[in-house]
């Protein structure tokens, strides 16, 4: 009995690391066109997952120069949708991630109005501080001196 609660406790965890590696792929910055009607336009959206869920921001700079709160972010396997309110409506965006790929349909009330195509952009390297690097210089200094 003992043997069989630790195989689920593994396959638990298991599991748990899997849905954390995949949250973290769906995570940071996503960028692309959305085409409609009225032409392509650049859109970032900007995702984060947090323990009451996820949450965004879009920019789309040929429409607004402010950022725009993604409201009903929902998550689900591969399957991303969020709604971006802009002039009393809100747009939804429904669509598939695959790898780093992000492809879905524009609705606005009930209606296909274009779609979206997106690239999940690589974090930034993290940069060591700048006193670190004066140190590192400053050290190699004194050991050309010696």
């Amino acid at each position: 009995m003992r043997m069989h609660r630790v195989s689920i406790f593994a396959a638990s965890m298991a599991m748990f690391a899997i849905h954390s590696a995949a949250a973290q792929s769906k995570r940071g910055v996503w960028a692309g066109t959305s085409t409609t009607q009225q032409g392509t336009q650049a859109l970032t959206i900007v995702l984060d997952s947090t323990s009451s869920g996820w949450k965004g921001a879009a920019v789309a700079p040929a429409s607004t120069s402010d950022s725009l709160r993604l409201v009903d972010v929902s998550v689900r396997g591969d399957t991303l949708e969020f709604g971006i309110p802009f002039n009393g409506v809100t747009v939804y965006m429904s669509g598939q991630i695959a790898g780093d790929k992000f492809s879905s349909q524009i609705w606005m009330q009930n209606t296909s109005v274009g779609s979206v195509q997106l690239t999940h952009k690589p974090a930034p390297a993290d940069k060591p501080p700048a006193s670190e690097v004066s140190i590192s210089r400053v050290e190699r200094t004194s050991r050309r001196r010696r």
